[in-house]
């Protein structure tokens, strides 16, 4: 300590007086200032050696006194303890050489900065510890002419790892609080912030805001055919494209799974929020590639304004959230303004919801059966089973109003199961009573055959509790299901083959066919959709195209059924064209079980009445 002379004690009386007002990460600064500012006083009370060198040695920070070659001169303990090294040690030493080299350029300008106004910092480095690990310090110092006319470099040091620490953690909680880790997207905490701001800010400045709610079409396939890694990378390529439609003032957030969230700020009118939805809709329906996969995906986009759709958050999302649901029962891959006759279709659907529980649980149901009759012995062979739900309160609700409902709140595994049920019970009394081998179908929704829940036992499993053959059920499903590509289909597909379970095409020629999936399936029957035999004659376009079906489906082996038929000369084309079976009102409507059992006992053909 003979070299600290008491010549060099006044500049220390700030810094004795920071250590009692100050927070301990400004001690630095406040013993640096202070010495500097009080260099050049004339009159500095006098601070006794002994009183200095207890200040010096208990410090919670490191000092330290610098060569102007960066040298290693004086220390105290706290430093010596930071670094790991004795006094003679460090003596032997310099700065340079416990400083990463990474940190060259920003120490010379501080030493640039120490030349000028003699003094630098505060900033932060690194050091490196005896044993050769590095930690993190913030360093503050002044320049100082001593006593025997020498300058020397004081510099006083805090140790910051711990803070540091903290405050890594503290960013990276409050980056998972508010944005979505997959995408770096804000996340839907941020989002209805941000939407709280830009609302208020809207209404200060009399402008107009809109919000995008975005839904992509049918994602959940993607998960389950290629695997949630190929969508997890859709959805990141997904954020970036909606990133670079939208402006740089506006806001893209995650809020989960597939739905995503556009805020639309300062609009002077509402066609930019329109041709935004636009071009976000055009850009995600090109092609994604995702390694070897080229994935095509479509979006359904809801618009909705303020403040003339809504005025809070909640409010606008939900209109949204209404007018998103409307594009997508209106084809989806397209976007649809909000309107408020939106909300009376939410209302209703919310309405129908509940009152589907309330159905499914006091069994309000009953299933009807159509005839499938054969064209050319005229005879009944089988039968479609059909759901009716009689309200108890709006009378018969049509299956196409109550059952897309079903299936969005997945009451369709209950409902199918019970209807399957039904079916097959019938299926062994007819069987049984009038034909051995009479068949019933039963339509399987995409919702059930992807459904993994293991509380429903399979239907093959039913069947043989029954002792009933695979045979006497046959599933029908659209051809959609087949051009998802979805594993899990084909996998279901495959146990309905083993039991011997049938399978029949509904709605053939609606969609896009392709006769590969038709080959891959072993698919039994294909249903001639009604819309094809609606307007049948001799010479139509039509009947070339039933003609084509069908010639097409017995080249691979699979019969062919016409739904639709109501006339006479309807079903003499289609006899004479080959096809297998006929089902429509010609034949009956669908009916009861009791009225059913009717047409068994018929003594004349069924073909030719009503």
């Amino acid at each position: 300590m003979n070299s600290l002379s008491v010549h060099l004690i006044p500049y220390f009386i700030p810094y004795l007086t920071g250590l009692i007002s100050v927070a301990l990460s400004a001690i630095g600064m406040t013993l640096a200032w202070g010495i500097y500012k009080h260099k050049q006083a004339k009159h500095i009370p006098a601070l006794s050696e002994e009183k200095f060198r207890i200040m010096f040695e208990t410090s919670p920070m490191g000092i330290v006194k610098n060569a102007l070659d960066g040298r290693y001169l004086e220390a105290n303990d706290t430093l010596l303890t930071m670094l790991g090294y004795s006094l003679a040690e460090l003596n032997k030493l310099t700065y340079r050489q416990l400083s990463p080299q990474e940190y060259e350029p920003e120490e010379s300008r501080q030493l640039e900065n120490l030349r000028k106004t003699h003094r630098y910092g505060p900033f932060e480095k690194e050091y490196i510890h005896k044993d050769g690990h590095r930690f993190a310090v913030r360093l503050n110092g002044v320049l100082v002419n001593d006593s025997d006319g020498g300058q020397y470099i004081w510099s006083f040091i805090e140790n910051i790892t711990q803070k540091k620490a903290t405050k890594a953690i503290d960013e990276l909680i409050w980056q998972q609080t508010n944005f979505d880790l997959l995408t770096s997207l804000p996340n839907r905490h941020m989002f209805h912030d941000r939407l709280n701001q830009e609302i208020k800010k809207t209404h200060r400045n009399n402008r107009q805001l809109a919000l995008l709610f975005l839904n992509l079409d049918r994602f959940k396939q993607i998960n389950d055919s290629l695997g949630h890694g190929v969508g997890d990378e859709v959805l990141k390529k997904v954020a970036k494209r909606l990133n670079h439609c939208a402006r740089e003032v506006d806001t893209v957030a995650r809020l989960g799974g597939d739905e995503f969230a556009v805020i639309l700020g300062n609009l002077e009118d509402f066609n930019t929020a329109e041709s935004i939805a636009e071009r976000m809709r055009d850009d995600l329906s090109k092609p994604f590639r995702i390694g070897s996969e080229i994935i095509y995906i479509s979006v359904s986009i809801g618009i909705t304004c303020y403040p003339e759709n809504a005025t809070t958050s909640e409010e606008l999302l939900k209109c949204a959230d209404q007018a998103v649901y409307y594009a997508k029962n209106q084809g989806r891959n397209r976007y649809s303004f909000f309107n408020p006759s939106m909300q009376e279709v939410a209302q209703k659907k919310m309405k129908l919801v509940n009152d589907l529980h309330t159905a499914i649980a006091e069994q309000q149901f009953y299933v009807v059966y159509q005839p499938i009759v054969d064209l050319n012995t005229g005879l009944i062979g089988k039968a479609e089973a059909l759901i009716r739900w009689p309200h108890p309160t709006l009378g018969l609700i049509s299956p196409s109003e109550f059952i897309p409902i079903a299936e969005d709140t997945g009451m369709i595994i209950d409902i199918g199961t019970w209807v399957f049920r039904q079916a097959a019970q019938q299926a062994k009394l007819w069987r049984a009573r009038y034909n051995a081998d009479f068949q019933i179908s039963v339509n399987k929704s995409p919702v059930q055959l992807q459904n993994q829940d293991y509380h429903y036992e399979s239907w093959a499993s039913q069947l043989k509790k029954m002792a009933l053959p695979g045979q006497s059920i046959v599933v029908e499903i659209t051809e959609s299901m087949l051009l998802d590509n979805n594993n899990l289909i084909d996998t279901k597909l495959r146990e309905f083959r083993e039991a011997g379970i049938q399978i029949s095409l509904d709605d053939f020629g609606t969609g896009y066919s392709s006769l590969s999936y038709l080959k891959k399936f072993n698919i039994d029957y294909l249903k001639i959709d009604q819309s094809f035999v609606r307007n049948l004659d001799a010479h139509s376009d039509d009947m070339a195209l039933c003609e084509a079906i069908i010639v097409m489906a017995h080249k691979l082996g699979i019969k062919v059924i016409a739904e639709g038929i109501e006339t006479s000369e309807q079903r003499d084309l289609l006899t004479a064209a080959d096809c297998d079976y006929g089902q429509g009102y010609l034949f009956s409507k669908p009916v009861r079980p009791e009225e059913f059992a009717k047409l068994f006992a018929r003594d004349d053909n069924p073909v030719t009445a009503i």
